[in-house]
């Protein structure tokens, strides 16, 4: 690929234009993170998997990662509480 100017681009910097949105949700946001994505068109719900480390840290793991590559990523937090 080319960057602006017709000098070669490196693969690792360039993004497809997308319109595709990705919604990621804390437990405690999940109802209206699907409201959003039921009122917003172009709008898609990721999946996010919450646990605890030993130590009560919370362990997040976003599934499909990779499906994420080029999209719009917004993620729809509560600070209430780090352990909630």
């Amino acid at each position: 690929t080319r960057a602006a100017g017709g000098q070669p681009q490196s693969d690792v910097f360039y993004v497809k234009p997308t319109s595709r949105q990705v919604l990621l949700c804390a437990p405690q946001t999940r109802k209206l993170g699907e409201s959003v994505v039921q009122h917003t068109r172009g709008v898609y719900l990721g999946n996010i998997t919450w646990a605890k480390f030993p130590d009560g840290f919370p362990n997040i793991f976003v599934h499909d990662v990779d499906k994420l590559k080029g999209c719009h990523v917004t993620f729809l937090a509560c600070f209430d509480s780090a352990g909630a």
